[in-house]
């Protein structure tokens, strides 16, 4: 997997762990985000509700562009 982190918002070196979580959702029980956009989820403060963006410090939003097949023909 190749991961592009704005290193300018979120600064991290070489041998640095980061913990990576794939989700279709940022709402804790899963349920569908009914188009809103990860700007129209505002972090959690007064009324606004938790979201899975709020147990990190770097999130981002997006589908994946490219993808290659792997060298047995099974795997992405």
């Amino acid at each position: 997997m190749t991961l592009d982190i704005n290193t300018e918002l979120y600064p991290c070196t070489v041998g640095e762990t980061l913990r990576i979580v794939l989700a279709t959702s940022l709402a804790l029980d899963g349920s569908k985000d009914d188009g809103r956009g990860w700007r129209d989820v505002a972090r959690n403060g007064p009324g606004g509700e938790s979201t899975l963006a709020d147990m990190f410090d770097y999130v981002c939003h997006g589908k994946i562009y490219k993808f290659e097949d792997g060298e047995d023909g099974q795997t992405m």
